[in-house]
Parts: structure tokens; C-alpha cells; sequence
């Protein structure tokens, strides 16, 4: 993925990422910032920082292009603006 896709805990246990769905034949992160990709859907994953377990919490979060993620106080919910659309969007995290 790419660092600005990627958000972390407050105690640093575990970090967020956002990573876009692209062909085989589409590389990144040259693609992603030539803005050759176009419209892409994206996934949510979980990463347990100490095991380095890395665990999909959603297959498609949307047709979104995510940027500037960040984790309410309470660390339930990922709020990121979609450079699509420039709109804030919300996502529930798993407990």
C-alpha cells in the first residue's frame, strides 16, 4: 500500500491500511501517482504490530481513493477523506 493509506494506533499496537484493488499488469506505487489507475475499488486490513499478523477486515470499503486516515479517540471507527469526492467517510472497526 502506500503511506499515506495507512493509519496507526495510539499505542502503536496495531496499524490500519487501505490497499487499492489493481490488475496484475498495474504497478505500485508508479500507477497510483501518474493517476493511471483511475477508478479502484479498495480493501481494509488490520495489522497486530508485535505478531505481524496481517488480518482483511473488509474485501471492498468501495470505489474510493483513501488519503489522511485517522482513528476517533475511542479507536472503534477509521475516518478518511476520498480523494475521489473530497468527502469525510466512517468505517466501524471490528472489536
Amino acid at each position: 500500500t502506500l503511506a499515506e493509506k495507512i493509519v496507526w494506533t495510539a499505542d502503536g499496537s496495531k496499524a490500519y491500511f487501505t490497499k487499492p484493488k489493481v490488475s496484475n499488469t498495474q504497478i505500485l506505487p508508479d500507477d497510483y501517482y501518474s493517476g493511471s489507475l483511475n477508478q479502484f475499488q479498495e480493501s481494509l486490513y488490520e495489522v497486530n504490530i508485535a505478531t505481524g499478523q496481517v488480518t482483511l477486515l473488509s474485501d471492498s470499503i468501495g470505489t474510493v481513493d483513501s488519503r489522511d486516515l485517522m482513528l476517533n479517540a475511542a479507536e472503534t471507527e477509521l475516518l478518511f477523506i476520498n480523494a475521489n469526492d473530497n468527502k469525510l467517510y466512517k468505517l466501524t472497526l471490528p472489536e
